[in-house]
């Protein structure tokens, strides 16, 4: 909880009428996360920059947990996130901290072993964006800038340092933002931000996470293939 709160008030210094949406995983069921989405992010206007940051479990194909999941049949699909973010206007910056995540974008990286395993999903999925048909159902579109943790086929690297779990993604994620989230603190500098111009672009966020993963999973005999959509996004997802 002191994690979240430390976000949220980071994100009101820079913004204090931004629209937050911030719950612990397990608190919200898959309905009524896809309810906070339309009641409080779909109240923005063609110019705002929303965010969804997920982090937490899924299945082989995809679906993100629900609190009441795997008990119960409390899944969000693609296809039902895809719906919800497209009645949100405005841009959309889509981080998901999950194994399998990247099925959200159809990645994979080359010589991925278990391709054949996502083809089913893929003819459903991916497809039917690239096809150009009605009801798209990934996230790959020009209103979107996505950040997945994995490719399709692969789990996440997860660790416990003795006081906390937490996933390599999302400490990367945070320490090239200039934030060390195992020892609450602030850092002078922001690795990622490779040109100093104090804002990280989706690009900037994609190279060192996707570099610090790598060397990691090295380290630790585990293949973690960070991914993203668009490829070399100056976009800016956020800065100070």
């Amino acid at each position: 909880q002191s994690k979240l709160d430390t976000a949220v008030a980071l994100l009101r210094e820079h913004n204090a009428e931004a629209t937050l949406v911030v719950a612990p995983w397990g608190e919200l069921t898959g309905a009524q996360l896809l309810s906070r989405i339309k009641s409080d992010l779909g109240r923005g206007k063609a110019n705002d920059v929303s965010l969804f940051y997920y982090s937490g479990p899924a299945t082989a194909d995809g679906r993100l947990y629900g609190s009441n999941a795997p008990a119960e049949d409390d899944y969000i699909t693609v296809d039902q996130l895809r719906k919800a973010l497209d009645a949100v206007p405005g841009k959309k910056i889509v981080i998901l901290d999950c194994s399998y995540s990247g099925l959200y974008i159809g990645k994979e990286p080359i010589g991925i072993a278990d391709k054949a395993s996502a083809d089913a999903f893929n003819a459903t999925v991916i497809n039917a964006f690239s096809s150009g048909v009605a009801g798209k159902t990934n996230l790959a579109d020009s209103n979107y800038y996505v950040l997945t943790s994995c490719s399709m086929g692969e789990t996440i690297l997860q660790y416990n340092n003795g006081r906390t779990n937490y996933t390599i993604f999302s400490h990367n994620m945070l320490l090239g933002s200039g934030y060390d989230d195992l020892s609450n603190t602030f850092k002078s500098s922001r690795p990622a931000d490779t040109n100093g111009d104090r804002k990280l672009t989706l690009n900037e966020l994609y190279v060192y996470c996707s570099n610090a993963v790598n060397q990691q999973g090295e380290a630790d005999g585990f293949t973690q293939s960070v991914q993203v959509y668009p490829l070399n996004s100056s976009f800016v997802c956020w800065g100070k």
